[in-house]
């Protein structure tokens, strides 16, 4: 049994996509199931609250703004590649599918379909007035520095992240199979 760990969003490791490989991971091996734990770690890095269609009030319209503001579209393919590039890095197999992955990710996880989810999540997690704070520093030098910067900090946050996941996996897995042990021996 061999996992695949990378780190998850914003440099959090392995918060996420790491959850998904574990999974999946621990299934017996196969390009196929490669390809499944990868669909699952995009769908999760761009997963929306279920929310319906959003009113159009002045607090969503404030969130819209500061999601076109920061460029969550842009933002969530740099998130969608850096997660892809941090899989090749820990699994040469796949190099022959990155574009694969990412035609598929760019077809299905659309702005049209995520963007009015992500602007109620907005809506939802900010206060009208917290929203235009965001808003006023993301049009500061220092806001556009960090919106500028944030894909590439993405990128090497989840390459440390898969490093240090990496490092620790046979770990993880030595856990795994005591606590499948239990679980075996505590069927009747």
């Amino acid at each position: 049994m061999r996992l695949q760990l990378v780190g998850g969003l914003n440099g959090d490791p392995g918060v996420l996509c790491g959850s998904a490989q574990i999974l999946l991971g621990t299934l017996k091996g196969g390009l196929m199931k490669r390809f499944l734990s990868i669909s699952v770690a995009l769908a999760l890095l761009t997963m929306p609250a279920l929310a319906a269609d959003v009113p159009a009030d002045t607090h969503t319209q404030a969130a819209s703004k500061l999601i076109s503001i920061i460029d969550l579209e842009r933002t969530m393919m740099g998130g969608a590649t850096a997660m892809v590039d941090a899989m090749q890095q820990q699994d040469a197999a796949l190099v022959p599918y990155r574009d694969i992955i990412l035609k598929w990710a760019q077809k299905y996880l659309t702005w049209e379909a995520l963007g009015p989810k992500f602007v109620a999540i907005y809506a939802e997690t900010f206060t009208e007035a917290e929203l235009r704070e965001l808003i006023a520093f993301y049009l500061t030098p220092t806001g556009k520095k960090v919106l500028a910067t944030t894909p590439d900090l993405m990128k090497r946050g989840a390459m440390i992240g898969a490093e240090v996941a990496q490092t620790h996996t046979p770990e993880l897995e030595q856990m795994i199979r005591e606590h499948a042990k239990a679980l075996e021996q505590q069927k009747p």
